[in-house]
């Protein structure tokens, strides 16, 4: 994601790249990323608050939809996982709890010297 002191300048240019294979713009999954993770908004917010401001985007694109949504939060949780880390002494990895996110309800780890809360999809099985 863009830093907080990118200027609207840059932030704009991000609705003008497409990621490969997504049919939104990189500006429009960083604003569902920020509402969700910084806003306190939940998936089906995000996608309904995008909607309605949808005629403000400098392109003409289609809000995405919640599940569209949850699989960006999901991609982001898995590339904060597998990334490399820092080698440190000290780091201490807790389970603190798990949210539901649709039908899925991934660990939410928390590193507490970096105050992240990183989340892994985990496919829930019901005979």
């Amino acid at each position: 994601m863009t830093a907080p002191s990118a200027s609207a300048a840059e932030r704009l240019e991000l609705f003008g790249e497409r990621a490969p294979y997504h049919s939104h713009s990189l500006g429009l999954i960083q604003l569902f990323l920020q509402l969700v993770l910084n806003s306190a908004v939940g998936l089906r917010g995000a996608a309904s608050v995008l909607d309605v401001v949808s005629f403000l985007f400098p392109t003409p694109e289609r809000a995405p939809s919640p599940n569209g949504g949850q699989m960006w939060l999901l991609r982001l949780g898995l590339y904060e996982l597998s990334r490399p880390k820092e080698r440190a002494d000290d780091w201490v990895w807790l389970i603190d709890h798990t949210i539901q996110i649709g039908c899925n309800s991934p660990p939410v780890w928390r590193n507490p010297l970096m105050g992240k809360n990183l989340i892994l999809q985990r496919k829930i099985g019901i005979a």
